[in-house]
């Protein structure tokens, strides 16, 4: 875990990387914790495009190989939830 170099104007550093690091998590997982992340950052009523867009870029950013068809879905099913049993 690397603590932020050096402070913003502002004062308040920035993560430029994870914070926390699970080497055991699969692909699948850390997507998923991608997805709730960002749904988190922009408010579940955040257009869907514009998320899906920002979750690819992350994914693709931390290393995942996701189809943008792949990551458009697991958004979608996220901000939908689980279906009804």
């Amino acid at each position: 875990m690397n603590a932020p170099e050096s402070p913003d104007e502002d004062g308040v550093g920035t993560q430029d990387e994870p914070v926390m690091d699970f080497p055991h998590a699969s692909d699948a997982e850390k997507l998923t914790g991608i997805i709730r992340q960002t749904i988190f950052d922009l408010g579940a009523d955040h257009p869907v495009a514009q998320m899906t867009a920002i979750v690819f870029e992350r994914s693709t950013d931390s290393g995942l190989d996701f189809t943008a068809e792949h990551v458009t879905a697991a958004v979608q099913s996220a901000i939908r939830g689980p279906e009804p049993a």
